[in-house]
């Protein structure tokens, strides 16, 4: 939970302005203070405007920036850079709302570059631009550059529909620079905006797990049904060496007779563990071999449990 701020702070608007404003009839007075819609009297620092960019604003800190890719300063970006094609619209409110302020101790106005961080919220939109270093997120071993982007920030982000939302990469064969998408990009869902220690993980996907996972059971069951088949026999084996008996040998120093029950009942779970048993194993272990490979080892399969393209922390 974040920490409570004073609900009404005008504490750096400048002295001179704050004595106006305590000065004014009480009529005036009340038309300042933002209620009912009114103007509010509040630090809300001025713009850094290039030449290229076109600024509506009301003067409350809502502003809309038509320009050209500048996340930063007047050199930053793409537009800073000087390049071609990259026009951009940012969407502002609440320049500097981290820690408000309108003029310094010496009650000089002060001015701001756009402040993808201390900015309150912001949607910005840009023809080209490097979008993932702008808002300082997480990069791909192979960093996205040079796109067209949009990015949204605030404290809180919600998207609603009434029908159901869906997100999806991956609908063109070119980008906005005409250039050929050799590679599919997914989605990543990151909490805490950082890839902690690698922990960027594949998306499970769900029916494909549970068909695994059934998959299994069966093995295990064939398995079992084995390892009861071998029991049997064994047991079997264990009941004629534990009832089997001996003939008395007529003379002395003669070896006494084999058992013909636990001769015979040895021999058969022989050829039962030769002929079934070790053939049934054999195909589970080739079963067990196939279920890894089909649902957990080859990415390219389309029966992998894992997302091939989306991922979360």
């Amino acid at each position: 939970m974040a920490e409570e701020r004073l609900r009404v702070n005008r504490s750096k608007v400048g002295e001179k302005e704050l004595a106006r404003l305590e000065n004014s009839p009480s009529g005036i007075k009340a038309q300042n203070l933002g209620v009912a819609g009114d103007k509010s009297v509040e630090p809300i620092p001025g713009f850094i405007q290039t030449p290229s960019e076109k600024v509506i604003t009301n003067y409350q800190n809502s502003w809309i920036v038509l320009g050209r890719d500048r996340p930063g300063n007047m050199v930053s970006g793409k537009g800073g850079e000087g390049q071609t094609g990259a026009a951009s619209i940012d969407l502002v409110v609440g320049r500097l709302s981290a820690n408000p302020i309108a003029k310094t101790k010496q009650d000089e106005r002060i001015f701001v570059d756009p402040d993808f961080t201390r900015d309150a919220a912001r949607i910005y939109i840009s023809q080209k631009t490097d979008i993932d270093v702008n808002f300082d997120l997480v990069e791909e071993s192979a960093p996205v550059n040079n796109r067209s982007g949009i990015g949204i920030k605030a404290d809180v982000v919600r998207m609603m529909a009434r029908e159901g939302i869906k997100i999806v990469s991956g609908v063109d064969l070119v980008n906005s620079q005409n250039a050929r998408i050799s590679e599919l990009s997914g989605i990543e869902l990151i909490a805490y905006g950082q890839d902690v220690d690698g922990g960027l993980q594949p998306l499970v996907k769900g029916e494909n797990l549970s068909e695994a996972l059934n998959a299994l059971s069966k093995e295990v069951d064939k398995l079992a049904a084995v390892v009861t088949g071998l029991l049997v026999s064994q047991t079997k084996l264990n009941k004629a060496f534990a009832e089997h008996w001996h003939i008395v040998p007529t003379y002395l120093g003669h070896p006494t007779a084999p058992s013909e029950l636990a001769a015979t009942e040895g021999m058969r779970v022989i050829a039962d563990h030769m002929q079934y048993t070790a053939m049934d194993l054999q195909t589970v272990r080739m079963s067990l071999l196939n279920f890894q490979e089909k649902y957990l080892n080859d990415k390219r399969s389309n029966r992998h449990i894992n997302s091939r393209h989306n991922k979360t922390t």
